[in-house]
């Protein structure tokens, strides 16, 4: 029988283009590691050259000559480098090479090699075509169940491709932090001849200056940063107070590590945040790898507060000075000034009184304001004094609120405010202190009397009254408190001095008249 090479060959393709795509598998997870060595080596030949390029630079300030130097050399590496990676990628291109790594990890008598030469170089095949053939039907016949693809080591891809993403992210966060540096370098190394000049070093200038904080109050220093930008800093504060200088631990000062950020026009900080739990005075700075700032003091004082405020309250009326213009006194007592310390309890006043305010702070004060209860404020200069006084006239119930600024420049906190109310004048009121009440007694007992009055605003005038059975009331005692706003009014009534008999009634009490406030009660 006789066979035509057509009849011969023709099942031989099928095999053939099966056995090649399984090949092909291989050969692109091979290219593919070889794409991802190349790009991990280049990218940390590319960095270490430009970073040790401008390392250099940054030091020795290469001239016109060093810098072209720099530049052939980094263009011949970077054509060596380009002729190996394309000798690479050829040979990983080609299905011999996949074939070959086949072989190389499962045997086949290198008739799989042969075989892909054959389809390789099928039109141009020098040897027999039928020979060819038989083969391609062994290796198929002995590569059946046999995944060519298994064989590659995919783990070495995945940590290839891991290992370029995570340096090209460090590279990119290094250039974006650090694109003033990088940039003027990079533009020296592939510009020559230009008249660039070299990143300036690190310089820290700070934008605190001189600071005056409370205790406990959270203070931030800032830096900016000009030049290269550092990769880590410090805030190193010292003390100023002579008894801490004696101490060793504390005249070395204190080191806080600094955050870097940026502001909203891209320029970089170091900023740092603390706190003082004590006055004191301190000397600040700002220090990085290879530069320092000026040094800076730092204040720490208590926050003024407003300790104690007594308000003295002149009724509609009340002398200013106890005294009539010509020197006697006046024709009808008025409403006495007195004085109340301001609590949490609202300071009740008769309308249009005149208010006047003296507060007492715990440090020395700049200057003092008091919000008024028409809602304007009014600022008042003290000088160093931790005393201040402010008057008002209260027309209508309002709130009153009073700050301080202590005399380094720090204000207090929440302002002390407290009410004021308007309220009528009250009749005057009274207390039997003395007898308990009604109370039964011989005809020659003595009876002790006593009435406790007071009055809102200030009495004019008080009186004991007695009234004995058939007379006229006798005053026992009499009294002209000018404007107090109590009085004690006591008296002794010896019975046995009055022809009394058993059954009579001795009537006794009080009465008073307040001062005239301008809203005397009818």
């Amino acid at each position: 029988m006789r066979w035509t090479w057509t009849e011969m060959t023709g099942g031989v393709d099928e095999i053939l283009k099966d056995l090649i795509a399984r090949v092909g598998q291989v050969r692109r997870w091979l290219l593919a590691l070889s794409v991802l060595r190349i790009a991990a080596l280049g990218l940390a030949c590319v960095s270490l050259y430009i970073g040790g390029y401008a390392w250099l630079d940054h030091h020795v300030r290469f001239g016109t000559f060093g810098r072209v130097l720099s530049l052939v050399l980094f263009l011949a590496l970077s054509a060596v480098g380009l002729y190996f990676i394309v000798r690479v990628l050829r040979r990983d291109m080609t299905y011999a090479n996949a074939a070959n790594y086949i072989e190389g990890r499962h045997s086949f008598d290198q008739q799989l090699v042969a075989a892909v030469e054959y389809y390789e170089g099928r039109s141009d095949y020098p040897y027999s075509k039928a020979l060819a053939a038989q083969l391609v039907r062994q290796v198929d016949f002995a590569a059946r169940g046999c995944r060519f693809d298994s064989m590659i080591e995919k783990w070495q891809g995945y940590l290839l491709a891991g290992f370029v993403l995570l340096c090209a992210c460090v590279v990119g966060l290094f250039v974006r932090q650090n694109v003033l540096f990088i940039s003027s370098y990079l533009t020296r190394l592939l510009r020559p001849f230009s008249a660039v000049e070299p990143a300036p070093a690190t310089v820290l200038e700070s934008r605190t200056g001189d600071v005056v904080a409370g205790v406990d109050m959270p203070v931030t220093f800032e830096a900016q940063v000009e030049g290269r930008v550092p990769e880590s800093g410090s805030l190193v504060l010292t003390p100023l107070d002579p008894n801490d200088a004696n101490d060793s631990s504390k005249a070395v000062g204190e080191r806080i590590e600094l955050t870097r950020t940026t502001d909203s026009e891209g320029r970089t900080l170091l900023t740092a945040t603390k706190s003082f739990d004590a006055p004191g005075r301190f000397e600040y700075r700002f220090e990085t790898p290879g530069a320092r700032s000026d040094s800076h003091e730092l204040h720490v004082c208590e926050l003024p507060s407003i300790e104690r405020v007594t308000a003295k309250v002149f009724p509609p009326g009340a002398p200013q000075g106890g005294a009539d213009r010509d020197g006697g006194e006046a024709s009808e007592a008025q409403g006495q000034p007195y004085e109340v310390e301001l609590t949490d309890k609202p300071l009740a006043v008769l309308p249009h009184s005149r208010v006047e305010l003296t507060a007492q702070a715990s440090t020395a004060l700049r200057e003092a304001t008091m919000v008024g209860p028409n809602g304007q404020p009014v600022t008042r200069s003290l000088g160093g004094e931790n005393r201040f006084g402010f008057e008002f006239t209260a027309d209508k119930s309002s709130s009153i609120r009073l700050s301080a600024v202590s005399s380094e420049g720090l204000p207090g906190g929440e302002p002390r405010e407290f009410q004021v109310v308007l309220k009528s004048n009250e009749r005057p009121e009274f207390k039997l202190v003395s007898p308990e009440g009604d109370c039964l007694a011989t005809d020659v007992a003595s009876i002790p009397i006593a009435f406790e009055v007071t009055d809102d605003f200030g009495l004019e005038r008080a009186e004991l009254v007695c009234e004995l059975p058939g007379r006229e009331p006798v005053v026992l005692e009499s009294v002209s408190p000018q404007g107090g706003r109590n009085t004690l009014m006591t008296a002794v009534l010896e019975l046995e001095q009055h022809e009394l008999h058993v059954g009579d009634a001795v009537l006794f009490y009080a009465r008073a008249r307040d001062v005239n406030a301008g809203h005397r009660p009818a």
